[in-house]
């Protein structure tokens, strides 16, 4: 399986689709693992 370190996204645009479906509680949304994982790759994909 390849990963985001074997391609090269320099002057490239990217679609990241993401499933974010997380718990709502007095109208806030609580952090889930969905929202922390999509953050990291978010972050990984900005530094390329």
């Amino acid at each position: 399986m390849k990963t985001l370190s074997s391609y090269n996204f320099r002057d490239k645009r990217v679609l990241l689709r993401t499933d974010l479906n997380s718990d709502v509680v007095n109208k806030k949304v609580l952090m889930s693992e969905r929202i922390k994982r999509a953050s990291e790759t978010i972050s990984e994909l900005k530094k390329k």
